[in-house]
């Protein structure tokens, strides 16, 4: 017995879309649905199937709405209540989708009667085993999110009784709360030499076979974690004119509100390099991890958007190299910590051009902004050691041991 879960999400006002890395989508405004006219037989078309029959038809007609700034012409009209068979089978104004495990089905419609709230019932595999009822209002055009868990799965659209209007659906692979990915772990170690685009445990790869990313050998260490592999991006990344990844771009997505971790560093012993972090467009920077040349470190970043996202990373030129990837859910900002304080002073503090440090053994020291990202690192050795910090715009800044926790400083720079 599969266990289904469901929490409904229902708005009528419009807040921002996304694109995501992995699911289907049926818009029925797209040149695949609009033109189909009156439907009397069974079709499917990209994935989704329509059951209709000569005497109950499934029409698709001109009607304008807008949600989620998404601008519709067209809409599904079911018609009237679903019906299956004495087997159980679906026979007609039924729209049927197959998922492979747990995925949260997002649907945009209305009921076919200005003056009448009607539903719609999403079930899996069975007319009879639910998994939630979406409202659809006499008006306006709304939205409804369910999620369904469980193994592969078919899931079923149909109204009990009466004709709803489906504009828009979408079904995507639902995102854990925390995800990692390690390019030493065994989905990763043996992919070689990647000219296509692929997706391992919910990270996507960009690549092509004229920008190929290849996964190799290569031991390093950090944070108590012990790497044989890493992810050579082999150089820039890039897009296509639509705005989407083409290659060299890892993509994986995250809920709202997370705090995403990059362990990596440049392909060149001798050149630092910038990996970027983007939200949902390239163009969207949440921060750029400093990929060093030498040697490999962390970068902590926050997306803060209050709805899930695709993040990207990408080199803006070169190549860079990644060993560990972490999203997670974001609690708080970075904060001060309370262990060993006394071990290291920083001075002078507001700072202009240069910050000393007081310590009492060496220690490889990161400044961070206050989103989260590594701007600066460095190993300080003696009370004589500093880092320059004239290059930065005045506010707020951490100062924190990157090998360990053992201290963590507010800067202010003015």
């Amino acid at each position: 017995m599969k266990n289904f879960t469901l929490r409904l999400m229902f708005l009528v006002l419009p807040f921002l879309c996304f694109v995501t890395v992995n699911g289907q989508t049926w818009n029925i405004s797209s040149d695949s649905f609009n033109s189909l006219g009156e439907i009397d037989s069974t079709v499917t078309i990209d994935g989704l199937t329509i059951f209709a029959t000569p005497d109950k038809k499934v029409t698709v007609d001109e009607n304008s709405k807008s949600l989620d700034g998404m601008d519709f012409t067209h809409r599904m009209k079911l018609g009237g209540s679903g019906t299956f068979d004495d087997a159980g089978a679906p026979v007609s104004r039924i729209i049927a989708f197959n998922v492979e495990g747990n995925t949260t089905i997002t649907i945009m419609g209305m009921s076919s009667s200005s003056s009448s709230d009607r539903e719609l019932i999403i079930a899996a595999d069975s007319m009879n085993n639910e998994i939630g009822r979406f409202p659809a209002l006499g008006s306006p055009i709304s939205k409804g999110v369910f999620h369904y868990e469980g193994e592969a799965a078919t899931i079923y659209l149909f109204s009990p009784s009466s004709g709803v209007n489906l504009y828009y659906i979408k079904a995507a692979p639902t995102i854990p709360d925390e995800q990692s990915w390690n390019i030493s772990d065994d989905n990763f170690n043996s992919l070689g030499e990647i000219d296509t685009t692929v997706t391992v445990n919910g990270l996507t790869i960009y690549a092509s076979s004229a920008s190929k990313v290849t996964v190799d050998e290569n031991s390093k260490s950090l944070d108590d974690m012990e790497f044989t592999h890493r992810l050579k991006l082999g150089g820039s990344g890039s897009f296509g004119e639509d705005g989407m990844p083409a290659a060299r771009v890892v993509a994986f997505n995250v809920p709202a509100s997370s705090k995403i971790t990059v362990i990596g560093m440049s392909s060149s012993s001798s050149s630092d390099r910038v990996l970027i972090i983007a939200a949902d467009s390239m163009n969207n920077e949440i921060g750029r991890f400093n990929a060093l040349g030498s040697p490999i470190s962390k970068g902590e970043f926050e997306y803060t958007g209050d709805k899930e996202a695709t993040i990207y990373m990408f080199s803006e030129s070169s190549g860079i190299n990644l060993y560990y990837i972490k999203a997670e859910p974001l609690t708080t900002s970075i904060k001060p910590l309370e262990a060993n304080e006394e071990s290291i002073n920083i001075y002078p503090n507001p700072a202009t051009d240069k910050v000393y440090f007081k310590i009492s053994k060496p220690t490889q020291v990161g400044l961070y902004n206050l989103a989260g990202s590594l701007l600066k690192q460095k190993m300080i050795e003696s009370e004589n050691d500093y880092m320059n910090v004239s290059d930065l715009s005045n506010g707020i800044y951490l100062l924190r041991s990157i090998d360990n926790n053992s201290f963590a400083k507010k800067l202010i720079i003015q």
